[in-house]
């Protein structure tokens, strides 16, 4: 084989390696948005999926959801616009009303008063979670009775860099 076969080979083979990697499901590099300022503005827990998407019995851990001001809300009937598990739950001094109560809880998010919903200001960065890497809950017996949150109307984020905003 010469030379120029050889080297006409090997960029076929990167050509094709290229390809198959980019065509892979779950290979998109999610973009981190620019920063961005929001609230906290509830918090929930859900019952952890196996792989089969049966239920385990096991809680997730506790998760927040998250209302940005500016953003589109189309269709608004709930004050968030993406959920999250990466914020510490003790990020916030979260009073024991707001979050005690939260471990049973399994029907949805459970949003703050009115009085709350603008005290805990966030400023982050954020992407997308990817399907495969999405945390996956189920709903209990809310499920069961057809009147579960709507979950799949909302997305999961990562977030970066998140700082608090003081008033």
């Amino acid at each position: 084989m010469q030379d120029s076969d050889k080297m006409e080979t090997k960029n076929k083979l990167i050509l094709a390696i290229a390809t198959i990697l980019l065509a892979v499901p779950g290979c998109t590099k999610y973009e981190l948005s620019p920063v961005t300022e929001g609230y906290v503005v509830g918090t929930f827990r859900g019952l952890l999926l196996d792989k089969q998407g049966n239920e385990t019995g096991r809680l997730t851990k506790r998760g927040f959801c998250v209302y940005v001001e500016g953003f589109e809300h189309p269709d608004f009937r709930w004050p968030l616009d993406f959920y999250t598990f990466d914020l510490p739950e003790n990020f916030f001094d979260f009073p024991k009303e707001v979050l005690g109560y939260m471990d049973a809880d399994i029907c949805g998010p459970i949003f703050f008063p009115d009085s709350l919903r603008a005290r805990y200001k966030i400023r982050f960065k954020y992407r997308n979670v990817s399907e495969r890497k999405r945390i996956k809950f189920g709903y209990g017996i809310c499920f069961d009775v057809g009147i579960p949150f709507p979950w799949e109307e909302y997305k999961e984020v990562s977030l970066k860099d998140v700082e608090r905003v003081e008033k």
